[in-house]
């Protein structure tokens, strides 16, 4: 996982914040697996590849196996559209904010 020149903050800094406003805002570009359903000759098969992804969202949680970002954030300091990616698939880490 490569991080960006803003340091992210470790999985303990993020525990110790209690304004959701706070969280830091970040892009995480990850790899996620991809299927087809519809009939496909061999080599078109053999050609499939993972599917790179990006999401942007606040920095809730940060452990060695997943990253957990939250999409919005209310007046109420409440946190929706939660996102976890698997460490084992996150190609790079860019602090937005």
């Amino acid at each position: 996982m490569v991080a960006s020149e803003m340091r992210l903050p470790s999985s303990r800094e993020l525990k110790k914040i209690h304004d959701v406003r706070q969280f830091p805002v970040c892009r995480v570009t990850w790899v996620d697996s991809c299927s087809c359903s519809r009939w496909r000759d061999v080599d078109q098969v053999r050609g499939e590849t993972l599917m790179e992804c990006q999401t942007v969202g606040f920095l809730v949680s940060r452990t060695r196996r997943s990253l957990v970002l939250a999409q919005s954030v209310n007046e109420n300091r409440d946190l929706a559209a939660s996102w976890v990616v698997p460490t084992a698939g996150v190609k790079r880490v860019e602090r937005l904010r």
